[in-house]
């Protein structure tokens, strides 16, 4: 029996509960009601149940269903409350055998909330009654809240206890549910199965049979049709024999007509071949007979021949006695004039001796000379008053040379050694980078003088390119001065590859490097010195043959090249030609129209003027006739009546017959011819 509670203290929160007029005990069971300003009925979610549908019934087949059981529970006595689980099993069981035969597990949960709901406000209902039937107990505060207290922890442990025993049952029920429905879904998906299977057999077996009809029926058409071309076949064949036979009978007379065609050719040939062996028997015996009067004829002329022959040596050997005997007697000659010089070297020794104590004032002299010596030889507008002049020639020397064309020798040749030393002195200083860009400027150098040829067009590009090439590097010293010298020593290079086999070469090299001596005139001393070092000629300076220089030492001294391949001297020839092609580079650079402002023409008229005041030696017709081919014909139209006395000192008989004529015929017959047109 349950009975209501009603507390109605001074101070209470609980206006509605009021003390129990039969003084009831405290450990009574109390309920909860659901009403106004009463405890809210407890309503536990015992699960969430969620499953996909996946049944064909008229529900949607793949939306989820979640549906929350809900319990109204109640506070009861022990045993009210024992009796109410019992009885809500019993209810679980029979409403799942009743939905046993639910295929989806989302319709036995919507049968399961439905069959609760009637139990659940049945349930309410009832304790609602209960609750009406209690009588109000008033309690004052203190009880109050003990009662509060002694309430809440009997209805939490009394509500999870229920809530789990529903809850445990509830599982087990429905996993045997779910377990039911699996296995006669198994059999339903076992049973479509094997009528799936039994229909697929009959599908292939009728297949099959279809097939095998089909193939038969193929079969019988193909052997009719094999049959018939079979036939065709084998009259085609027969028709085939009958006609190679025929062409074979036709075939078989062809070859005896051939065969007989062939025997009459064989014959013939046979014949036309007897007729030609024996006229070639004819004609070789012919050719015998005249090989024979041709061999007795060259005899005869091999007679004749060696006759002459044997006269032309009496008369070479007879010339060659004469030309001994004309050797010795130039040997003899030249011997006297070596004595001669000897005497004459002795004296002047002894004249130097002598003048010792005036040296002071032959300095001053060998000056005033100098000045007089310029005054007369050099190429200036005014006309000079004489043709030969008495040069004053230095002294204590190796070479045969004026002094003052020794002195400005010297000058250049300091400028070139300076340059030299500097370049070499900094070589193993200079960094990686600085070589790299030095090994590409000698590449470019090495380009640019092999492209250079003789049209106009060209030599504008190659001297643009070297004066770019100078123009980069004029922030480093080194590299300037380095460019400088690798465009001097290709030009010399120049004159054995290119001018010396093609003098007119000579002129486009001149002109592409005076127009870098234009721009650039450091290259102009430079250049000039190279030249006087590899040939003397061009300052001009001859060696001098002492008596105690042997023959390599004189070579040396004159610049005789020593070949690799043999490791001798160079030939005079080659010698010769050699220097003719810097004494040809030299005169067609002096006429260059961009250098007349720092080295012109007048240097022309010098370098004359001193070969004719000096005494000739057997190079000196190359030299004059190399100079004058190039740059003749410019001191012609710029001196005129004064070139033209040079020119009539050199056909002098004291310079031209001084001339070596016999082993040099042919370079002084050149001289002479250019002297005479000029004349």
């Amino acid at each position: 029996m349950l009975h209501r509670i009603s507390l109605d203290p001074v101070r209470s929160p609980f206006k509605d509960i009021k003390r129990n007029n039969n003084n009831s005990n405290s450990n009574n069971n109390v309920s909860i009601i659901n009403n106004n300003n009463t405890i809210n009925k407890q309503e536990i979610n015992l699960s969430n149940i969620k499953s996909n549908s996946s049944s064909s019934s008229s529900r949607s087949s793949s939306s989820n269903i979640s549906n929350i059981i809900s319990a109204s529970i109640i506070l009861v006595d022990k045993e009210d409350t024992s009796s109410s689980s019992e009885q809500c099993n019993r209810e679980l069981t029979n409403n799942t055998k009743q939905s046993k035969s639910t295929i989806s597990l989302s319709d036995l949960e919507y049968l399961l909330e439905q069959d609760e709901e009637p139990e659940r406000e049945q349930l309410s209902q009832t304790t609602e009654q209960q609750i009406n039937d209690t009588t109000v107990v008033p309690l004052e505060s203190y009880d109050t809240d003990t009662i509060l207290n002694k309430i809440i922890n009997d209805m939490s442990r009394s509500t999870l206890k229920s809530i789990d025993e529903i809850s445990e049952g509830y599982c087990k029920r429905k996993g045997l549910v779910r377990q039911d429905l699996e296995k006669e879904r198994l059999e339903q998906l076992k049973y479509h199965r094997d009528q799936v299977e039994s229909q697929m057999m009959e599908l292939v077996n009728q297949e099959t049979r279809d097939q095998q009809s089909l193939f038969r029926e193929k079969h019988n058409h193909t052997k009719q049709e094999y049959e018939k071309l079979s036939k065709e076949t084998t009259a085609a064949i027969n028709n085939y024999n009958k006609l190679i036979e025929q062409e074979r009978q036709r075939l078989l007379k062809l070859e005896e007509e051939e065969q007989a065609r062939i025997r009459a050719e064989q014959e013939r040939i046979k014949r036309e071949e007897l007729e030609k062996k024996r006229k070639e028997e004819e004609r070789l015996a012919e050719i015998e007979r005249a090989r024979q009067a041709e061999i007795k004829k060259k005899q005869e002329e091999e007679e004749k021949r060696l006759k002459e022959e044997e006269q032309e040596k009496k008369k070479r050997e007879e010339e060659a006695e004469n030309k001994r005997q004309q050797e010795k007697k130039e040997k003899e000659e030249q011997a006297r004039k070596e004595r001669e010089e000897q005497e004459k070297r002795e004296e002047q020794e002894k004249k130097r001796k002598d003048e010792e104590e005036l040296a002071a004032r032959r300095v001053e002299d060998e000056k005033k000379k100098k000045e007089e010596e310029e005054a007369a030889a050099a190429a200036s507008s005014q006309q000079p008053t004489q043709t030969k002049i008495s040069m004053p020639l230095v002294e204590n020397c190796d070479y045969l040379v004026s002094i003052s064309a020794y002195a400005e020798y010297n000058e250049r040749l300091k400028t070139l050694n300076e340059l030299n030393k500097y370049l070499e002195d900094y070589k193993s200083q200079i960094p990686i980078p600085l070589q790299e860009q030095l090994k590409e400027c000698t590449k470019t150098v090495n380009r640019i003088f092999n492209q250079i040829s003789q049209s106009a067009d060209i030599i504008r590009e190659k001297s643009q390119e070297l004066v770019n090439l100078l123009n980069s590097s004029v922030t480093n010293p080194y590299l300037y001065k380095s460019i400088l010298s690798l465009i001097t020593k290709k030009a010399m290079q120049q004159v054995e590859s290119q001018i010396v086999p093609h003098a007119s070469s000579a002129v486009a090299y001149s002109l592409v490097i005076s127009q870098v001596c234009l721009k650039h005139p450091d290259l102009l001393p430079i250049f000039i010195a190279q030249l006087n070092q590899d040939c003397t000629f061009t300052v001009p300076m001859f060696v001098k043959k002492l008596p105690n220089d042997s023959a390599d030492t004189y070579y040396k001294k004159s610049g005789f090249k020593i070949k690799l391949e043999s490791g001798k001297f160079e030939s005079e020839e080659e010698y010769i030609n050699r220097m003719c092609g810097y004494i040809t580079l030299f005169a067609a650079f002096i006429q260059a129209p961009y250098t007349q402002k720092l080295y012109g023409i007048d240097n022309g008229w010098k370098w004359i003027a001193r070969v004719v005041n000096m005494k000739v030696r057997r190079i000196t017709s190359f030299l004059l006739v190399s100079f004058l081919q190039v740059v003749g014909s410019v001191l012609l139209q710029v001196y005129q009546q004064q070139f033209g006395k040079i020119l009539m000192v050199m056909t002098s008989p004291d310079f031209f017959d001084k001339l070596p004529g016999q082993e040099l015929q042919a370079s002084k017959s050149r001289l002479q011819n250019i002297l005479e047109n000029y004349i």
